[in-house]
């Protein structure tokens, strides 16, 4: 009887042990839970590290600038999406650096436009080139592209971007111009019979000679006022063709009436000189 009661001791101290080591594993475990949760309740993100973002901030940045978020607003929306999951940010991007992810990101889709473009010329695929043209807040723009006919004859569209373009409408602009010339015209002659006085009594030819000179001041001031809007114009026109820094309303068609100018002075003399001589 004894034996039988050492044997339950023995083996009640051996499940307490047991329990003691389970309860300690149970205790490490939910420790280390709570630190996970507290982790994932106030995580830290690092997006910035080695003096550069991450791919994954760059990935995100791109895609808020591919929904329309200004460049100077990324930042700012990023840290409030991370204070929707409770996470913390170690740096946002700024606006420079936004831009900055932009043009590398244009730069790479350049890079595999071209490199696209290259295998299928080699391959003898049909290459068609794609061109649109509009006008937005009256600036002229152009899209181009290039679309791939593969041997199942299924097409590819390959964008290659926007381009601001010079605007090429200068007969329209001129008729344009022309009718408001006109129509100032037609205005002063029917309003000069109510602003002038005894206009009744006076003749046919005093008519036309008031009419012939308040028409003719009327468009001339209309011109003088359009010199500055058809100069700078022509600038932009300039700065588009060549990509030169063209100064405001000076474009270098202005300079070469200028010079043209200047030498028929200097000629003016001259050949009333040799008028003179010769007579």
């Amino acid at each position: 009887e004894s034996i039988f009661c050492l044997l339950r001791i023995g083996l009640t101290l051996v499940r307490t042990a047991r329990l003691k080591i389970e309860l300690r594993f149970s205790e490490n475990a939910r420790s280390e839970a709570e630190d996970s949760l507290s982790e994932l309740q106030t995580r830290n993100v690092t997006l910035y590290s080695g003096g550069k973002y991450s791919d994954d901030a760059v990935v995100t940045v791109l895609e808020f600038l591919d929904l329309a978020v200004a460049d100077e607003k990324v930042g700012p929306v990023m840290e409030a999406v991370a204070r929707l999951t409770e996470a913390k940010l170690d740096r946002v991007p700024s606006a420079t650096s936004v831009r900055r992810f932009a043009v590398a990101s244009l730069s790479v889709a350049k890079a595999h436009a071209y490199e696209v473009l290259d295998q299928a010329t080699d391959r003898g695929e049909q290459l068609c080139l794609y061109s649109d043209e509009t006008n937005k807040l009256g600036s002229k723009l152009q899209l181009f592209g290039a679309g791939l006919v593969k041997e199942n004859g299924v097409q590819v569209i390959i964008l290659f971007g926007l381009a601001q373009a010079a605007d090429k409408s200068a007969p329209t602009a001129f008729s344009l111009v022309k009718n408001r010339l006109d129509g100032l015209g037609r205005g002063v002659s029917d309003m000069l019979p109510r602003v002038i006085s005894d206009w009744d009594s006076l003749s046919e030819a005093q008519h036309k000679q008031a009419l012939t000179f308040y028409v003719f001041y009327c468009q001339l001031h209309a011109i003088a006022n359009y010199t500055n809007i058809v100069l700078e114009a022509l600038a932009e026109h300039e700065r588009l063709a060549t990509g030169r820094d063209v100064p405001a309303l000076s474009p270098t068609v202005l300079v070469v009436l200028k010079e043209i100018d200047r030498r028929g002075c200097m000629a003016a003399p001259r050949i009333a000189f040799s008028s003179i001589d010769r007579a």
